[in-house]
């Protein structure tokens, strides 16, 4: 009995798409992001704290109808799955996984909406000893907000 508890343990998977959810948030500078209003009012926040969109489009909008301060830059930003070399743990620059072998270039990199995509690609393609599953922000679109 034991021993199967122990193996049904090993296998079940954590849904890390719950704490850390991929999808689009508002950059409205550097490193904080929209988080939500309170009393009229845009708060900012840590990326933990972001609130998450289903799209550029839906995001887009968002912007359009409810952030109206002219010469605000903002930015669209995915926030999903890559598989990073784990010598990236101890050098410069970081090495992404983009599909056919690693790159520094972040913008190649394979970019996954879930934790289980990665996972599944990681094993696909033998790279569970040469990689680690990281969440990373894609800076996908600029929206100028003119008066």
């Amino acid at each position: 009995m034991e021993k199967g508890l122990k193996k049904d343990m090993l296998e079940m998977t954590f849904d890390l798409d719950r704490f850390f959810q991929p999808g689009y948030v508002i950059e409205l500078c550097e490193n904080t992001y929209y988080r939500g209003t309170r009393d009229r009012r845009a708060v900012a926040g840590i990326l933990a704290q972001a609130e998450r969109f289903p799209g550029v489009e839906a995001a887009e909008k968002f912007i359009r109808r409810h952030l109206r301060c002219a010469g605000w830059n903002v930015c669209i930003c995915e926030v999903c799955w890559v598989l990073l070399c784990v010598e990236s743990e101890v050098e410069e620059p970081d090495i992404y996984w983009d599909g056919s072998g690693f790159s520094a270039d972040l913008g190649k990199a394979l970019a996954f909406s879930s934790y289980r995509k990665a996972v599944s690609c990681q094993k696909r393609e033998r790279l569970q000893e040469f990689s680690m599953i990281e969440l990373q922000i894609f800076r996908r679109k600029k929206v100028l907000l003119a008066a």
